[in-house]
């Protein structure tokens, strides 16, 4: 299947799998202070465990409301069965009226308070 970036290879994951993928990590590092690399959800494919090797820091978008609760568990237990250390999370698209993500109020989402002075 042809898209904008040409045709998707049979098997994606074989092509980061290899060697070239470690010559452009080492290429990045020596150029640049920054590298960000957005791959699909970790389980779904094979990519972000693959690249996971090649990161300082792993950061987990979840959606409140829609990402699987036992699923990720079950990501996050592997990780640190796994000696995967540095993982961050960003809980995106909350409810500020939905109280079941912890003690943080309308107050603290909404605006800010008017002046009663």
């Amino acid at each position: 299947m042809a898209g904008a970036s040409g045709v998707t290879p049979p098997n994606p994951s074989e092509l980061i799998a290899g060697e070239r993928t470690s010559v452009l990590f080492d290429y990045l590092r020596s150029n640049f202070d920054v590298i960000i690399v957005d791959t699909p959800p970790i389980g779904l494919v094979a990519d972000a465990r693959i690249l996971i090797q090649y990161s300082d820091c792993r950061l987990f978008v979840v959606r409140a409301g829609m990402t699987n609760k036992e699923h990720f568990a079950a990501t996050i237990d592997e990780l640190r069965d796994e000696k995967i250390d540095r993982v961050g999370l960003v809980l995106n698209d909350i409810n500020p009226g939905d109280k079941r993500y912890g003690y943080y109020n309308t107050g603290y989402y909404g605006p800010p308070a008017e002046d009663s002075r």
